[in-house]
């Protein structure tokens, strides 16, 4: 990581004592996406309380051993001292990510999300704050095709007026493909632009007290098809772009949201 010149990485999945190593060593800035069991309708249905306390142990579990001054420093003193601080709570829960699709009317399923999601967050943002204030949790991680992110961050937020106090950083990941970072998607439902949307997600935020919350965007990205290198069947696509293009779109992205003021 040195090597390629990356300061900041994004990771999830396993974390273990080799990968800590290394991110220390290369002084890379982590944001660790942790994301516990998939909450299982089937096993865990009525047993929402006892699912939550299992994701929040594992989640303190992570803490102590990798955030600051974790365990794992604490044994191995030759690695620098360089824990990760900042914690996104699960990638994309308002999607398949926290809860997959089950025999549920799609209206139905997105409240369940929504009310799970707020519960795990304020759990959560308690369990980081009691075991150090130099931990910033990273909440939402919406996905925002078909501008889904909005809806999940206005409703998750009605939940329960402590959402609004239960993270540090809001993230949303901002796809509006196969439009251009700067143009809107349009859809049968209407139309949805990077910039629109985030001035409903501030409009929200001012509405609970949190209109000055950072916002960061730690996911973006355009389809690349098969016969340009990347991993979609472009005939099944409504459009796809190069890589040079991609490229093009992730810069013009990058001064967009510095002009828009996400960090």
């Amino acid at each position: 990581m040195k090597e390629v010149g990356w300061k900041s990485i994004r990771i999830g999945g396993p974390l273990n004592d080799e990968a800590m190593k290394a991110f220390a060593e290369d002084g890379v800035e982590v944001l660790y996406t942790f994301g516990h069991a998939r909450f299982d309708h089937a096993k865990d249905g009525g047993q929402e309380d006892a699912y939550i306390a299992r994701y929040i142990e594992a989640f303190k579990e992570k803490l102590a051993r990798y955030g600051p001054a974790g365990t794992y420093f604490k044994e191995n003193p030759e690695v620098p001292n360089r824990p990760i601080v900042h914690w996104e709570l699960c990638n994309e829960p308002n999607f398949q990510y926290l809860v997959p699709p089950d025999n549920r009317p799609n209206k139905e399923l997105e409240a369940f999300r929504e009310q799970l999601y707020a519960r795990l967050l304020i759990a959560a943002h308690q369990a980081a704050k009691g075991f150090s204030d130099q931990v910033k949790l990273v909440g939402f991680s919406t996905g925002g095709v078909s501008a889904g992110d909005l809806r999940f961050i206005k409703n998750v937020h009605a939940k329960d007026e402590n959402v609004a106090k239960s993270y540090d950083i809001l993230a949303t990941h901002p796809y509006v493909d196969p439009a251009p970072p700067e143009g809107f998607s349009i859809q049968k439902w209407g139309d949805y632009s990077i910039s629109s949307n985030l001035a409903t997600i501030r409009k929200n935020l001012t509405q609970h007290g949190r209109g000055d919350a950072p916002i960061w965007y730690t996911e973006m990205g355009w389809v690349i098809s098969k016969e340009d290198g990347g991993r979609f069947d472009g005939s099944k696509r409504q459009s796809t772009v190069s890589l040079p293009l991609q490229a093009a779109y992730i810069v013009r992205n990058y001064a967009n949201a510095l002009r828009l003021g996400v960090e």
